[in-house]
């Protein structure tokens, strides 16, 4: 729930979609309550915690870890438990997207939909 899993959680929050989620941080734990959905403090790369947060009943994981590796043992664990759920993750370069879909996962770069925005010639004023 850093940066990247705030805007998830605020845009799920505004369209009413209730969720889980897992931080790392204990410190972060507490300010994130405000959501007001369920979070818990743990690693999304262990087992029982996937499996405390209830996640047999979660259809969309969605991964925004920061760190590459931890992103993409994250992604490994939800595959193994849960291989039917769709797995949305968070994307550091092309390179972490190519392997984030050898895992079946749809992946994210964060900053693939701004550059679009820009790619292209600026308007006239």
């Amino acid at each position: 729930m850093g940066r990247f899993g705030q805007v998830i959680a605020r845009l799920l929050t505004a369209q009413k979609v209730p969720f889980v989620a897992l931080e790392a941080n204990p410190d972060t734990v507490a300010d994130l309550r405000r959501f007001g959905n369920q979070l818990y403090y743990g690693d999304p790369t262990r087992p029982e915690m996937l499996r405390a947060a209830g996640g047999e009943h979660i259809d969309v994981f969605v991964i925004t870890v920061d760190d590459p590796e931890t992103n993409l043992r994250a992604v490994r664990m939800v595959r193994r438990l849960y291989p039917d759920a769709t797995v949305l993750a968070r994307a550091r370069n092309r390179q972490h997207a190519w392997r984030l879909m050898d895992m079946s996962a749809e992946p994210f770069r964060e900053v693939f939909g701004t550059s679009l925005e820009m790619s292209g010639p600026l308007p006239r004023t």
